[in-house]
């Protein structure tokens, strides 16, 4: 398996997803595509990963999550962590409006396809 190159370093992924099967599917065929994932169940946990991990190039997280910090403001926190962050945003709900997103990061509707997502993600590490 091959690491998922960003220039000098692997691509190092934090994964947020609060329900377990969808969460455990997108880890295996994000690990098979050679990213580095850490996993988060919610957005409290991803937020502590944020603050203390100083090398997360990608962010793919779920809107919905359990507890008091969504997806969306996620991105934001890591976006402010991390200007250059990519970012990519699911959801199975409904769309959140594009101004409510960090700039730069992009939606996907759930149920999605394992290789639109690492389409999507290569191109979003690529234009770092």
């Amino acid at each position: 398996m091959s690491a998922v190159n960003t220039g000098l370093a692997t691509c190092v992924l934090l994964l947020v997803e609060d329900e377990a099967f969808l969460r455990i599917d997108a880890l295996q065929f994000l690990q098979e595509e050679g990213f580095i994932v850490i996993e988060s169940h919610n957005g409290e946990h991803a937020a502590t990963v944020i603050g203390s991990h100083p090398h997360i190039h990608v962010l793919f997280t779920d809107v919905h999550l359990g507890g008091d910090l969504n997806g969306v403001q996620l991105a934001h926190l890591a976006r402010k962590r991390w200007p250059s962050i990519a970012i990519l945003i699911v959801s199975g709900r409904g769309q959140p409006e594009q101004e409510e997103m960090p700039s730069g990061s992009r939606f996907l509707p759930k149920p999605y396809a394992p290789h639109i997502v690492v389409r999507h993600l290569r191109e979003l590490v690529a234009q770092d």
